[in-house]
């Protein structure tokens, strides 16, 4: 897929289904494996509105195993000013089920309102117990799956 495609795609990621088919260009721009992530990192970075940074976590959360750039905005969004925003980077780094980011959870969740501290231990919590599930499955009654069509690397 050529560089002027793939930008002409990533416009379409704004958040807001009705305006654009959004999931049109996401199927599209899934082809690119992994590099699908560094080009959500470069719209999340960019973006001053929430939608298209909600949607670029979202996207990113199946790279999260094998992307750099997915780690990255995960770690962004557990700090960013909207709750949304922050809801999805819990999800992102709790499907990462990586060890590294847990500093970066505990950090975040000190200066997250109370109200949000569920959301960063059910993240910490799936990665304590490398099981993605655990942050939908919150009492661990294997009662809630949550499948992510992820990424190959």
């Amino acid at each position: 897929m050529e560089h002027s495609q793939i930008a002409s795609l990533m416009l379409r990621l704004d958040g807001t289904w009705a305006k654009h088919d959004e999931g049109q260009a996401v199927r599209q721009l899934r082809q690119l494996g992994p590099a699908f992530a560094d080009w959500l990192l470069v719209l999340f970075q960019k973006s001053k509105r929430l939608q298209p940074r909600c949607s670029a976590v979202f996207y990113a959360t199946p790279c999260a195993r094998v992307s750099k750039a997915a780690i990255e905005i995960g770690t962004l969004a557990v700090f960013d000013k909207s709750m949304k925003v922050r809801f999805r980077g819990c999800e992102l780094l709790a499907y990462s089920l990586r060890p590294d980011v847990v500093r970066t959870l505990q950090h975040a969740r000190k200066v997250a309102p109370p109200a949000e501290w569920p959301d960063f231990d059910a993240a910490l919590d799936a990665i304590a117990h490398q099981n993605h599930h655990y942050f939908y499955d919150r009492d661990h009654s294997g009662k809630f799956t949550w499948d992510v069509q992820s990424v190959d690397g």
